[in-house]
């Protein structure tokens, strides 16, 4: 990714990291319950397999707040830190939930459950996560604005080739016509058939 990230849209590589980890979460439980000469194997192959995931997704993140205005990357620092507290904290509900008795008859059962329910719904935040890029971020005027003119500048010379660019030049002739957003133009080697598509709703920026 360090190499041919800039290939990808930033949408492309949210749904990959994310949507990655995602599945990952849901695999773990399951890795676990497999015979004892496997689950050990089993589980650490994929969390070196989480690990690629996860580092795209927060490469994703951190990349996108680098196109935004500087406030957005102490938004991203900040929701850092909240989604370390609340995992802590959702750790200790589900272990209040299921308690873990050493010696306990169903000592096995609440340990896998509270795990079990830990990853599911941290597996449904990440797919939450997801479904917010593709239906709302992606096509937010502000986003357009300041994190397009990358997918601009990698595709110069090139026509449409791309789901995301597609989409970036049918939504510029319904952002044109209401009128909306921006008011920097690139610079000319950059004038590419997408670029100046963006280029055409170039009027007034959007509002942060």
């Amino acid at each position: 990714m360090v190499i041919s990230g800039r290939k990808f849209t930033h949408t492309k590589r949210v749904v990959f990291g994310f949507g990655g980890c995602s599945v990952v979460l849901l695999l773990l439980p399951i890795a676990v319950t497999l015979p004892t000469s496997t689950n050990f194997y089993m589980t650490f192959l994929l969390l070196v397999i989480f690990g690629a995931f996860s580092g795209t997704a927060q490469g994703s993140v951190f990349s996108m707040a680098a196109g935004l205005p500087f406030k957005y990357m102490g938004a991203v620092m900040f929701g850092s830190g909240i989604c370390g507290v609340s995992t802590n904290a959702l750790r200790a509900i589900t272990l209040i939930s299921f308690p873990i008795v050493p010696g306990a008859a169903d000592e096995k059962r609440n340990n896998f459950l509270s795990a079990a329910v830990f990853l599911s719904i941290a597996a449904l935040v990440m797919v939450a996560i997801v479904v917010l890029q593709i239906v709302f971020v992606k096509k937010n005027p502000f986003y357009v604005y300041y994190l397009d003119w990358d997918i601009g500048e990698d595709c110069k010379g090139n026509e449409l080739d791309s789901d995301q660019e597609a989409n970036d030049y049918n939504l510029a002739n319904t952002m044109s016509s209401a009128g909306v957003v921006s008011s920097s133009s690139p610079s000319p080697e950059l004038e590419t058939k997408h670029v100046k598509q963006l280029r055409s709703i170039a009027r007034y920026p959007p509002q942060e």
